[in-house]
């Protein structure tokens, strides 16, 4: 459709007018909207640009079967916190997740520590009857 196939299908001057300031206002509304998201892919793309990215190593993918799995959970969101952390201001909540992963895993490492042999002192003649009763 042309523009003058346009003027010609209002009937006046007034019709024209408020069908001239529709597209006006959805001009500047999506002119609007482009210049935000223009704006979101710059601080996106400046976020990119100084941010590491993750080194994946040997070493890092391989999972400890030696312990728990409260410890690995514990870990693996603190980790994953800790990377939160970089980038922003951690919130309440998080902060709070942090507080709980890091008590748990010091009460893990605790009952570790606490967990201890018990050993006697015998004497020799009582060690070799301990042995001799093992092998038969």
């Amino acid at each position: 459709m042309s523009f003058e196939g346009m003027i010609a299908e209002y009937r006046d001057y007034s019709q024209l007018k408020v069908f001239a300031e529709s597209q006006f206002r959805t001009i500047v509304e999506l002119s609007k909207k482009i210049q935000e998201l223009e704006d979101k892919k710059i601080e996106l793309e400046r976020l990119l640009e100084h941010t590491n990215p993750l080194e994946i190593s040997a070493n890092s993918s391989k999972i400890d079967l030696n312990i728990s799995d409260e410890e690995f959970i514990c870990r693996t969101q603190l980790r994953m916190l800790k990377e939160l952390s970089i980038r922003a201001e951690l919130t309440k909540e998080e902060a709070q997740k942090v507080e709980i992963y890091s008590g748990i895993l010091r009460s893990l490492n605790k009952n570790a520590n606490e967990e201890s042999v018990t050993a006697e002192i015998l004497d020799p003649k009582a060690l070799l009857a301990a042995l001799e009763n093992s092998n038969e």
